[in-house]
């Protein structure tokens, strides 16, 4: 029963250090918040520990650096058989504020992006301003906090071109912008279009057009209502025209019903087959790709549309689904078969997410979409 909670949890808190304490009651409490539906789970349990944990919060406040980052971090690929999310920030939300402002350097990087991927915008926001403003020197100046501020201000509709981005990417060094580039990538899957593409091409020149391009405007409308969303507002009247030539395949076609509520691996299929055909999605060596850069683009765009597709987080038996759906038609199975040599080749597998892991890799093992991009 809950009245009984603390009295059981106690004894095995009070040996682990303060840091060990707080990450117990945190992931318990997920646990708990999780499985809430079981028959057997008494809501009283998790509400107790709340209280548990709110009184020792005033330990956060003495937390080092990896200790405080590893408080609020996702919870290991390996439990995603448990749980529908991994993530354990949101159970400490009211302590965000204290978590971040013990972070220092890229510790400071990887707590923003755990908080922004977990609705925490305003308090990375407000975290970001208070060092800018002044406070350390390194802080005062640093380009990539100055990056994530610009991020936020232009998915906050307070910037509308590249103005802020182009400054600040001017203003830092060669390495500075290999840490920007980086950036990116990790920001990229979290905002909305236009911006999600000129982060995964590290393009911000595109954010001075007044006018979306088709694909910009197809794409923000997808991630609202899932993929061919805009050609069923439309009925199938409007074609992107670079590609209006192209006939659909009439089994690519997308239903005219409202969009499913579960992602659908036929619809999937036909965003990609459309990415190939208008060059979005390409094989290594073809067309332009002859550099790395250019296939990180690729590899990074296809992670995109797997997000846009309501895919992520999927579990390991609807990627698999999905990969054998896309897999029909040929020319998107080569070139999935082509970027999962590329990535072994190039020791790139391991920063793939589980999901485009997952959708690469099929063919070669079930164990793929066990892996998490952090």
């Amino acid at each position: 029963a809950g009245a009984g909670a603390e009295a059981v949890a106690a004894p095995l808190l009070e040996p682990l250090v303060p840091a060990a304490r707080l990450r117990t009651l945190a992931v318990a409490i997920h646990d708990l918040g999780e499985n809430r539906n079981v028959k057997n789970v008494d809501p009283r349990i998790a509400s107790e520990l709340r209280q548990v944990l709110a009184r020792a919060a005033g330990a956060i406040a003495q937390l080092d650096p990896d200790e405080a980052l590893e408080l609020v971090a996702d919870l290991p690929a390996d439990c995603r058989i448990l749980y529908g999310s991994l993530r354990v920030a949101p159970v400490l939300t009211e302590w965000w504020r204290v978590v971040l402002a013990r972070l220092d350097g890229d510790r400071l990087t990887a707590g923003c992006d755990t908080l922004l991927a977990c609705g925490g915008r305003k308090t990375v926001r407000d975290e970001l301003e208070r060092r800018l403003r002044g406070g350390r020197v390194t802080d005062h100046h640093d380009p990539l906090l100055q990056f994530y501020l610009a991020v936020i201000r232009y998915e906050e509709r307070e910037d509308y071109d590249a103005t802020r981005f182009l400054e600040v990417v001017e203003r830092a060094d060669a390495p500075g912008r290999r840490r920007l580039r980086e950036a990116a990538k990790r920001l990229a899957p979290l905002v909305d279009q236009p911006l999600r593409r000129a982060l995964q091409q590290f393009d911000f020149e595109s954010l001075e057009r007044l006018v979306p391009s088709f694909e910009d405007l197809r794409e923000m409308i997808e991630d609202l209502g899932g993929p061919g969303m805009l050609d069923r507002i439309l009925g199938g009247g409007l074609r992107d025209p670079e590609v209006a030539e192209d006939a659909e395949d009439a089994s690519l076609d997308e239903p005219a019903e409202a969009a499913a509520t579960e992602p659908s691996p036929r619809e999937f299929r036909a965003a990609l087959s459309r990415a190939a055909r208008n060059g979005r999605l390409d094989r290594p060596g073809q067309g332009l790709l002859f550099e790395e850069d250019e296939t990180l683009v690729i590899l990074d765009r296809l992670d995109a549309m797997i997000g846009s597709a309501g895919l992520r987080g999927a579990t390991p038996e609807i990627m698999a689904e999905t990969a054998h759906a896309v897999r029909g038609d040929g020319e998107v199975g080569r070139i999935l078969d082509d970027l999962a040599a590329w990535c072994a080749t190039h020791a790139r597998r391991a920063a793939l997410s589980p999901e485009l892991d997952a959708l690469l890799y099929t063919r070669d093992d079930a164990g793929g979409a066990g892996k998490e991009r952090c």
